[in-house]
């Protein structure tokens, strides 16, 4: 304020009474000691925090786990898959239908070969959903946890044999006398999206094995294939290469055979 043009008398600060003048001064410091002390305070915390509270580096972003699709048996299945003219009378013991959220379905059929009493033999026929495709790598793992194989069993590829479907995959399991007696197969197709598994574990000399396997899909029917044509194109095509009871391996070199090679000679 302009005391000068208001014409009011200018205050003389000196006349101030010096008790006042001690208030204002011990209040300036003791605001300014304790922003001091609250300050030191709020860096000790953040101090003891990162000393005691921190989270090791590798539990931070723990490392993203696959989710697999969980499966729902159907209460009433409708068979659209059949084994004619086997050992059992071509009657499957037991025919499952597995359904998954992501829209996957697989049809199981299990049945018994005698002299066993128990389901020896398992054809699965797996068509996806939204879910991804069973990779190759996994295939002798998943079955040998279908047969129940022990988890120290060990896998390897056993030849290839032909069907009406296509080449088929073998592979033989070893570890115990269990596993020795189990041979699965397996086999996919793009168009329509199907996956061909299964196995058969009985007490049979390999080459009476691979000829099981090969009968058993050359048998392998199309009863429905619902609102799917190509599934249905699929096994018609198949039907036309049937070849009586698909005995024969696949031809090709020694390597896809299950025999050692009859080689001529010495070595």
């Amino acid at each position: 304020m302009n005391y000068a043009t208001t014409g009011l008398p200018q205050p003389n600060l000196s006349e101030i009474h010096p008790l006042l003048r001690t208030s204002r001064d011990t209040r300036r410091m003791i605001f300014v000691r304790l922003l001091a002390y609250v300050s030191g305070l709020a860096v000790l915390a953040a101090l003891l925090a990162d000393l005691f509270g921190g989270t090791p580096a590798a539990a931070v972003v723990p490392a993203p786990v696959p989710q697999q699709p969980d499966w729902i048996a159907a209460s009433r299945p409708q068979p659209a898959f059949a084994v004619t003219h086997l050992d059992s009378g071509g009657i499957p013991d037991s025919y499952q239908i597995l359904r998954s959220a992501e829209g996957g379905r697989k049809d199981v059929l299990r049945w018994a070969v005698p002299p066993g009493p128990d389901a020896n033999v398992e054809i699965e026929l797996y068509r996806p959903g939204e879910e991804a495709m069973p990779s190759p790598s996994a295939a002798a793992a998943d079955l040998a946890e279908r047969i129940g194989l022990p988890p120290a069993t060990r896998s390897e590829a056993a030849g290839i044999i032909a069907s009406k479907l296509g080449p088929v995959d073998l592979i033989r399991f070893s570890g115990s006398e269990q596993a020795a007696s189990c041979l699965g197969f397996v086999t996919g197709f793009d168009d329509p999206a199907l996956h061909l598994s299964g196995w058969s574990c009985q007490k049979l000399p390999i080459p009476q094995q691979r000829a099981f396997v090969a009968c058993a899909l050359d048998r392998l029917m199309l009863l429905s294939a619902g609102s799917d044509p190509r599934l249905a194109a699929l096994f018609a095509r198949a039907e036309l290469r049937r070849s009586g009871c698909g005995t024969q391996a696949l031809a090709g070199d020694w390597i896809t055979q299950m025999q050692e090679p009859a080689l001529r000679g010495r070595l």
